[in-house]
């Protein structure tokens, strides 16, 4: 992960599941605003919506920099698929977790 835990491995003991159609930004914030330690979920994104409309839809992969950490979730029945999503959720949007 890019994030450090200050050397604790349970510094986030409490993470937000990703939940559909609850989880956007707007929510994480929130959370976020309740507590620092708490760990950040994106709803499931599937791997074929990051490939093919991230650069139409940048609000599917979008976060505030206060949500951080935040891990991305992604869902997808094809390893060649779910790597190139991954690195664009790497490369172009700066997950600490996929």
């Amino acid at each position: 992960t890019r994030w450090a835990s200050g050397g604790r491995a349970d510094s986030h003991r409490l993470s937000v599941a990703p939940m559909l159609d609850c989880t956007d930004t707007h929510f994480r914030q929130l959370c976020r605003m309740l507590s620092r330690n708490v760990h950040l979920w994106t709803e499931m994104v599937n791997q074929d919506a990051v490939i093919y409309s991230h650069k139409e839809k940048p609000q599917l992969l979008c976060y505030g920099h206060e949500e951080h950490p935040i891990t991305v979730q992604l869902g997808g029945s094809s390893p060649e698929r779910l790597a190139r999503a991954a690195e664009i959720c790497d490369a172009e949007y700066r997950y600490d977790e996929v």
